[in-house]
């Protein structure tokens, strides 16, 4: 099964919810965007239905909003800025200003590479 989730939260929910109730799935995956792992990952797990996110990158999925029944399997907005924002800082770039995107994955990616930065004694001039 597949459903056009719109890239909203509620949506996504209330979709998860009717698979979960009334088709009796056993696992929902994909997941596209943060907003969207966040809210089906903790519907179906209050449901023990599995979630495999592939798609959201907010790191909240393997940190405070992890599940027994959630998967977040590739990338991750700690794993991103570890790596990346390191690089940078240790080769200079040391002073930073975010633009960043306002949904979850947006403002889960500056607060995680603002912490290596910051880390590594950059400095972050805005936001």
């Amino acid at each position: 099964m597949s459903a056009d989730h719109q890239n909203q939260a509620d949506i996504a929910s209330s979709k998860a919810r009717q698979w979960i109730d009334r088709e009796k799935v056993d696992v929902i995956m994909d997941l596209t965007n943060s907003a969207v792992g966040l809210a089906v990952q903790q519907l179906a797990s209050a449901k023990g239905i599995i979630t495999i996110n592939t798609g959201s990158a907010a790191a909240e999925l393997t940190n405070e909003a992890c599940t027994r029944y959630g998967i977040h399997y590739g990338y991750d907005t700690h794993a991103l800025p570890t790596g990346t924002a390191r690089a940078i800082v240790e080769n200079g770039g040391k002073s930073w200003f975010f633009m960043t995107a306002d949904y979850a994955f947006g403002h889960s990616l500056e607060a995680n590479t603002r912490s290596v930065v910051e880390k590594l004694g950059g400095r972050v001039a805005g936001a």
